[in-house]
């Protein structure tokens, strides 16, 4: 039986579209100042610097918001969007508690995102979410959204719906409504045409629950591929029909799928084959010999570079980091992305971009350039909390050129010295932007310039009269990666349903095409008439080079839209004809007069709530403002046990560096025991204050932070006589808390971090202002991670303990411990009243296999891992006696994708109880990820 009831109250710190993260470093630097443009429609709240981008915004979301909703049948309410201006990367997305879209300001300098004007493509794109959230709220869910807010429909319009549906068609939509998007770009769905071209076999359930041993593609990709030929097959409303029938049974978590085949009469795996089946038909056969490597390990190699008779260049493997490499000698891991960032090489000299955090915002990122030595093998940092990307060498090797996005939001290409010193800098026209750049000679560089609309061309200028001159037409080409060698500039543009490489000369202008790969050929670099490139195989991207062998083309065989794009799933799956918005200047017009923006808007109004809680019935109300800067969460009921009245408050202040939490609860106790009633009012109110830092260095992420409590306990007069009760006085309670860590980023295959420690201190102080009784608790947890003696395998150590006075009468601090995820003592012992207990533990971890297999739609499990443990520990018993509590054992977890939906571990743990010798078998739920 397929259905089952869902009743799940769940209250989180946040809650987004498909990520539950920690809002105590979401906010933006405290020395913005906002602003904000209304319609009745939209408010977008955005950065004083940014006021045009923001008219821009406005006007473009009132255009495509008929256009993206029509099919839906959908008039979402009005909707905030908050344009960030501290990002180094591209991303937006729409959130709920409270109901918002954010964009991080940015410009189409990665082609992974589509060749359309970057606040274009998210104006099509995020909408789409806001249009899709508006219709499935309309149905059943809408109940649980009345009952318990925004927090609870944002968890069940991820279980009725599937995660690629959403993401899939809002791709849909950006590529239908315009003339470009991603699904006209060949680079995304490269991946899967090489999975299906060399006959690699992935199922459904492969790609929902993702793959330990293989390079899938992401839910983008296939859902963008899934939603285009349902619309194909049955229609343009169809996936609004399959989503409303979701909607309208949440209580069956398979409602998606059953939807489906109510409005198609198909069975959703049959479709999903079928789909995989046309696409191979759809896509030619290679007119060449295709890179069929799907029996070798998968890596992919980047950015090619002839230096001494070597050849320079990045891997990295699917279980590894990116590292450099010279030849078949590995030189150094580094934290870079070609995906996002070319990088370069010149005299042993391999300059890159690498990004960091703000040690406290997480909405404000850099992206900073850095310098390897490779013959010292030393690497210099050469730029500070800036933001850059694109990195040049100058002909000169003495300077550098790099596209920066400057701290006034303000796009130029920069040439700077290896110390940082800014020497020259290139602004754009109006609303241009210049988004990557190479040096030609020692006065000329050649520019992509993205105009008004977001069409690319090819600029030289000369940097000494600045004078521009037109390479090639503005164009929805998404041309990418310039390299200058000689008279020629090469570069590699989209290809009839591929990317290959062409080469401009700069004085005819005449093109010529270099490669002729079936899926990509990208990053090219040339020396002594040399190509070197990266072309992609089954197996991920590998290092070419040939010699030059450039044959000749017409431009508006690589410029005109119609010439360029293919009829093949590369390109043209959705086989709709590419809709131009011309006059694109035209959205700059400012109409609106902007406001100072109240940071409080929406604070005092409850995004959730709740009516049941630890206490007993309850109304709780939680709020936030827009900028996550301010939240606060009210609640009001009965405590059940005793039938008196409770209230609590807390409100969290994030804008500034030190984070304040202020909280208060004031409630009625009645305690009845054998021989009266007790009556008394408890009172308890304090402050939190936290300084938290955050760096990433490398591989390793850092993290400290120091926090200082203190608050109040009062607790007027009462019946009570024992010692352990409070009875008209007040204690005043202090406390302070360490964190810090460092942790190297894990490999895919990895199940932890493979170098790390982490270092947890507590200790709380509590006073009597009546007489001389104090308490205290003293909490420690150090925790290592080493590599094991396999790949993979890892060892933790850790060492934890406790401190407090031995008198078990005092008023206790309430420690909780969840035996599944924090075990006080050693495995297999319920945790008991002790004045101080010391823990080490030992356990190590490793894979044991990869099945990929599963029941039907119930259970798929992609791995199962192990872990051997020995826990130590020793702890004062009630008579000051010191004992000792040992265990050991072996626990078995199943990784899993559960009902296509819950990732889910389950786990089995034998253990043996030394002090009793006795085994015991115990089953443990290990994680829960939506």
């Amino acid at each position: 039986m397929k259905y089952i009831l869902i009743l799940l109250v769940f209250f989180s710190s946040h809650l987004d579209s498909f990520a539950q993260v920690s809002r105590s470093f979401l906010q933006s630097d405290s020395q913005t100042n906002w602003y904000e443009i209304n319609t009745k429609n939209f408010k977008v709240v955005y950065p004083k610097s940014l006021k045009t981008k923001a008219q821009y915004t406005l006007n473009m979301l009132e255009f495509y918001k008929p256009i993206v909703s029509k099919i839906y049948k959908s008039n979402p309410k009005k909707i905030t969007v908050i344009i960030r201006d501290d990002m180094a990367t591209a991303n937006g997305f729409v959130t709920l508690a409270p109901l918002r879209s954010e964009w991080f300001h940015n410009a189409t300098f990665s082609p992974f995102i589509g060749s359309l004007e970057w606040y274009q493509a998210l104006a099509v794109h995020e909408y789409r979410h806001v249009v899709q959230y508006d219709h499935l709220s309309k149905g059943r869910i809408k109940y649980g959204h009345y009952l318990f807010g925004e927090q609870i429909l944002a968890l069940l319009l991820n279980i009725v719906a599937p995660r690629w549906y959403f993401e899939g068609d809002a791709v849909y939509a950006e590529t239908v409504y315009s003339d470009a998007g991603r699904g006209r770009s060949p680079r995304f769905s490269a991946r899967l045409k090489s999975l299906i071209m060399s006959e690699q076999e992935f199922n459904y359930d492969d790609l929902l629950a993702g793959s330990f041993t293989d390079r899938l593609v992401n839910l983008y990709v296939y859902g963008y591929f899934l939603v285009t030929r349902g619309v194909q097959e049955y229609g343009d409303d169809f996936w609004m029909k399959v989503s409303q029938y979701a909607s309208d049974h949440p209580w069956n978590i398979w409602a998606f799928y059953a939807g489906f085949k109510y409005h198609s009469g198909k069975d959703f795996d049959q479709f999903y084959k079928e789909t995989i089946k046309e696409l191979k038909t759809d896509w030619p056969a290679p007119s060449q010999d295709f890179v069929q490597t799907k029996h070798e390990k998968y890596y992919d190699e980047f950015f090619g570079f002839k230096e001494d008779d070597h050849l320079v260049y990045l891997k990295k493997e699917l279980n590894g980091l990116m590292e450099l490499f010279q030849g078949t000698k590995k030189i150094s891991e580094i934290r870079t992305y070609p995906r996002y960032s070319n990088v370069d090489l010149k005299d042993h000299l391999f300059l890159y971009a690498q990004d960091h955090p703000h040690p406290r915002y997480n909405y404000k990122e850099y992206q900073d350039i850095y310098l390897y030595h490779l013959k010292s093998k030393k690497n210099h940092q050469i730029t500070f909390n800036k933001r850059y990307l694109h990195p040049r060498i100058a002909p000169d090797k003495k300077r550098f050129l790099a596209t920066r996005l400057d701290d006034n939001n303000k796009f130029y290409l920069e040439i700077l010295n290896f110390k940082g010193k800014v020497l020259k800098r290139l602004k754009p026209k109006k609303y241009e932007t210049f988004a990557q750049a190479a040096w030609v000679s020692h006065n000329e560089i050649i520019t992509i310039n993205i105009s008004p609309n977001g069409k690319k061309s090819l600029l030289l200028i000369n940097l000494k009269n600045l004078t521009q001159k037109q390479i090639t037409p503005p164009s929805r080409n998404n041309i990418y990666n310039p390299f200058s060698y000689k008279d020629h500039v090469y570069f590699e543009a989209d290809d009839k349903g591929a990317i290959n490489i062409f080469r401009v000369q700069l004085k005819s202008k005449s093109l010529e095409k270099c490669t002729d790969d079936y899926i990509q050929a990208s990053m090219p670099s040339v020396k002594e008439n040399t190509l070197t490139y990266s072309s992609k195989s089954s197996q991920g991207f590998r290092i070419k080079s040939t010699p030059i062998n450039c044959q000749k083309i017409t431009r508006s065989e690589l410029f005109k839209i119609e010439n360029y794009i293919s009829k093949t799933p590369s390109d043209n799956y959705n086989k709709t004809k590419p809709i131009t918005l011309d006059e694109q200047q035209r959205f700059y017009q400012s109409k609106e007069n902007p406001l100072k923006y109240n940071e409080s808007t929406r604070l005092f109004s409850p995004h959730s709530w709740s009516f049941f809680g630890d206490r007993g019935f309850q109304l709780a109300l939680i709020t936030q403002n827009d900028l996550g800067s301010m939240r606060s969460r009210f609640a009001a009921g009965i405590i059940s046990q005793e039938n008196t009245p409770f209230t609590s408050l807390s409100f969290d202040y994030l804008k500034y560096y030190p984070i304040f939490n202020f909280y208060a609860d004031i409630a009625k106790r009645n305690v009845t025991t054998s021989t009266r009633q007790n009556k008394w009012q408890e009172t308890k109110y304090g402050l939190r204050v936290s300084l938290p830092y955050q760096d990433v260095s490398n591989y390793f992420s850092k993290f400290y932070s120091f926090s200082f409590d203190t608050g109040l306990i009062d607790v007027s007069e009462n019946n009570f006589s024992s010692p352990s009760r409070l009875n008209g006085e007040r204690l005043l309670n202090k406390g302070m808390i360490f964190n810090a860590s460092s942790e190297k980023e894990s490999t895919l295959q990895q199940i932890q971090s493979p170098l790390s420690y982490s270092l947890n201190l507590e200790y709380y102080d509590l006073k009597s202002n009546k007489d001389d009784r104090h308490n205290y608790l003293g909490k420690y947890l150090l925790s290592f991670n080493t590599p094991g003696i396999s790949f993979n395998h890892g060892i933790k150590l850790n060492f934890s303990g406790e401190y407090r006075p031995k008198n078990e009468s005092l008023y206790q601090l309430q420690t909780r411990y969840v035996p599944i995820l924090q075990q006080a003592l050693s495995r297999g012992y319920a945790y008991q009243f002790t004045s101080r207990f010391n823990k080490t533990s030992l356990n190590y971890v490793l894979p044991i296999g990869y099945p990929k297999t599963g029941l039907s739609d119930w259970i798929y499990i992609n791995r199962i891992y192990g872990r051997i443990f020995y826990d130590y520990t020793t702890y004062q018993n009630k008579q000051d006696e010191l004992r000792t509590g040992n265990s050991k054992g072996v626990e078995l977890i199943i990784q899993t994708n559960t009902f296509r939906k819950l990732a889910l571990r389950y786990g089995l743990r034998l253990v043996h109880n030394e002090k009793l010798d006795q085994q015991s078998l115990e089953l443990f739920l290990a994680s829960i990820n939506l």
